[in-house]
């Protein structure tokens, strides 16, 4: 069943599952929902309390219409609403888990209190790697202008796609999944209204470097070996500079990472984890 935590004028929608006395926190991938975490049917989780979030502008979580156009989620907003969360639950230490959009969540909470991490698991994150496309559209002015022509107005776009497909510039794959994410106006405003409101939420990535090894924080990637949207060689960099903290696995998938064969890689890390703690 779902709960909602309303912090001001803020609120955030999520479940709860288990009791255990450790906690993780869950945030899914775009387009999913706080259910995303079921997916991976998990093994051995009787020692875990999971809170698995619907993110804004996902399920019933709710964010301010009028703060995505003039005065969108800041890195200390965002950490005051957790934090609320964490007294709320009297949560003292806890372990992340996001997969691609969530994976960027996942790093601005790291940042944020990184004191309290047990550990960090990343599924085709984002966040490690700016994306220009992303830049682009929620912070540059030209970007942010032919994104809301867009809305209405997709013609151009999608030709524009298929030239870039033609000159293979990009592949037939990162094509498909651009149109299926943008086919509908729907779609498009709700791409755009979250990529406005995360649009601050841009973790520094020499500084999780620092605050990985700083803190110890044991960190598993998971990233697909074929993937055009979040690369793997990104995900290997990050390893390298994070090692011996890190454990890299990466599958022969795309984006699209097999839920069961990546819950497999974070039941046997977590219960690595838990031997080398004992």
């Amino acid at each position: 069943m779902y709960s909602l935590f309303q912090y001001n004028e803020f609120a955030l929608e999520y479940l709860t599952i288990g009791t255990g006395p450790k906690t993780i926190l869950y945030f899914h991938g775009y387009g999913k929902s706080a259910e995303e975490y079921h997916d991976y049917e998990l093994k051995n989780m009787g020692n875990f309390t999971i809170y698995s979030f619907n993110f804004f502008h996902h399920g019933n979580s709710v964010y301010p219409n009028t703060k995505i156009h003039t005065n969108t989620l800041s890195i200390l907003e965002f950490k005051e609403i957790i934090q609320a969360f964490l007294t709320a639950k009297k949560i003292h230490s806890f372990g992340l888990i996001g997969y691609s959009m969530g994976g960027k969540i996942c790093l601005n909470i790291l940042l944020a209190f990184p004191e309290k991490i047990d550990f960090l698991i990343l599924n085709a994150p984002d966040g490690v790697k700016r994306n220009f496309w992303y830049q682009f559209t929620s912070k540059n002015k030209l970007g942010n202008s032919l994104y809301k022509k867009l809305i209405d107005k997709p013609k151009f776009f999608f030709g524009f796609v298929k030239i870039l497909q033609s000159t293979r510039i990009i592949d037939k794959k990162l094509a498909n999944f651009t149109k299926e994410r943008l086919d509908t106006r729907e779609k498009r405003v709700h791409v755009y209204n979250v990529w406005m409101t995360i649009r601050d939420l841009e973790p520094d990535k020499k500084l999780l470097i620092q605050t990985i090894k700083k803190y110890k924080i044991k960190t598993l990637l998971n990233y697909g070996k074929f993937d055009k949207v979040i690369t793997p060689k990104y995900g290997q960099r990050f390893h390298d500079t994070i090692k011996p903290h890190s454990y890299l696995n990466l599958m022969d998938k795309g984006h699209n990472l097999p839920y069961v064969e990546t819950g497999n890689k974070i039941s046997e890390f977590l219960a690595k984890i838990n031997r080398e703690t004992v």
